[in-house]
């Protein structure tokens, strides 16, 4: 029982980090990785509020362009049966939440999309097998299965030719044991 008490306030403690406000002099722990790595001139952040999170910027299909993301270093220790919930208030764009189980900067990364209405609360919930394994766009087979262990990195993508601007407010994170 004590391990299990543990291991929920360490969980706990690690969530509420990606949602707490910095302190004075820390340094943003999400990393923009946008089209102009390759000539795109697409932008995009991530911000802490009062409300959480907020993933803004403008995508453009200029130099060939056409996608936003962020991203950061996260360690999930949770077991398998949870689910994640995530609580947005959106714009109506669809977006992509994705993990990432390889320090490498262009590797494959595990993806699930999910649509948003704006100015609308919404709240969507992934199991693991929602999480698709692709690289740059396009389906990767033969992939292991995504495991919330293997996580490393988590962020947020906006592509699909979906040009203009953009604001994702996340206001929750949450993993919970699934029933």
């Amino acid at each position: 029982m004590r391990t299990y008490y543990l291991f929920f306030i360490g969980l706990l403690m690690s969530v509420l980090t990606l949602l707490s406000p910095l302190a004075a002099g820390q340094t943003n722990p999400w990393v923009s990785v946008n089209d102009s790595v390759m000539g795109g001139v697409s932008t995009s952040s991530m911000a802490y509020t009062e409300q959480g999170l907020r993933f803004s910027g403008n995508v453009s299909l200029a130099n060939n362009g056409g996608f936003a993301s962020v991203r950061r270093v996260i360690s999930l220790n949770l077991p398998d049966d949870h689910h994640l919930i995530l609580t947005v208030v959106g714009d109506g764009n669809t977006y992509q939440l994705r993990f990432r189980t390889e320090r490498g900067f262009d590797g494959v990364a595990y993806s699930a999309s999910f649509d948003t209405q704006a100015n609308t609360t919404t709240q969507h919930v992934f199991n693991l097998t929602d999480f698709k394994p692709v690289w740059r766009g396009r389906s990767v087979p033969n992939r292991p299965k995504l495991t919330w262990q293997d996580v490393i990195q988590m962020g947020f993508m906006l592509t699909d030719k979906q040009t203009g601007e953009f604001v994702l407010d996340i206001v929750d994170i949450d993993f919970k044991p699934t029933i």
